[in-house]
């Protein structure tokens, strides 16, 4: 049984249209009924930029393999280079700039939504 039983019909121009279409890209949502839901009853949709996600995801997986490789040569020949270690301490502070990055983004996101929840219930 459909839960969504109330069917709203308006009209809109082609630059209106664009811009609709524009803004649903932006937010990556493709079904349009979704999107004019969301942002007619929440008035507002966050888009978060995936690339610096995907960075730290990417810099994570790099790192991992960096200590397995140092872990098997330790574990083989007893040693442990300054360099390896310098190399990781390295790529562990790009993952942690990266991180903070997307950590701010988040916070900017999440203050916004409450000020926004603060004002609607003033």
């Amino acid at each position: 049984m459909r839960t969504k039983t109330k069917q709203i019909l308006f009209k809109v121009d082609q630059d209106e249209y664009a811009q609709i279409r524009d803004r649903m890209n932006e937010c990556g949502i493709i079904n349009m009924s979704r999107f004019i839901r969301v942002i007619t009853t929440q008035g507002y949709i966050y888009h978060i930029n995936a690339e610096s996600v995907t960075e730290c995801s990417r810099l994570l997986s790099n790192i991992s393999g960096n200590i397995n490789q140092l872990a098997k040569r330790a574990n083989t020949t007893g040693n442990i280079y300054a360099a390896d270690l310098d190399e990781i301490k390295s790529a562990f502070s790009e993952i942690m700039t990266q991180f903070k990055e997307v950590l701010q983004e988040f916070l900017r996101i999440y203050d916004v939504v409450d000020k926004h929840r603060k004002s609607r219930r003033a």
